[in-house]
């Protein structure tokens, strides 16, 4: 099982846009994961909230900004950032 490593944008436009109920969502989500000790072990999923990443520097609708193993998802939601988890777990 590989490490998953996920960033939540935590700046000024990416909270507003909800990056703080997202972090708390996938934290939850990591708690659930990790109880169940058959689909990951403990401390495989790590995450972090990050300062401003700039992504969305001068442009509409990226924000919030997630990055999972150095993949970007904008504009992410719960289940889009659920679904790459899950997807990374197997």
């Amino acid at each position: 099982m590989k490490q998953i490593h996920i960033d939540i944008c935590c700046g000024a436009r990416c909270s507003m846009m909800g990056a703080l109920h997202l972090l708390e969502k996938v934290e939850d989500l990591k708690n659930e994961i990790e109880e169940l000790d058959s689909i990951v072990p403990q401390g495989s999923i790590t995450v972090s909230p990050v300062p401003c990443t700039q992504e969305c520097k001068g442009k509409e609708n990226l924000a919030p900004i997630v990055i999972i193993n150095e993949e970007k998802i904008y504009n992410a939601s719960a289940p889009k950032v659920m679904e790459k988890i899950m997807e990374g777990t197997k």
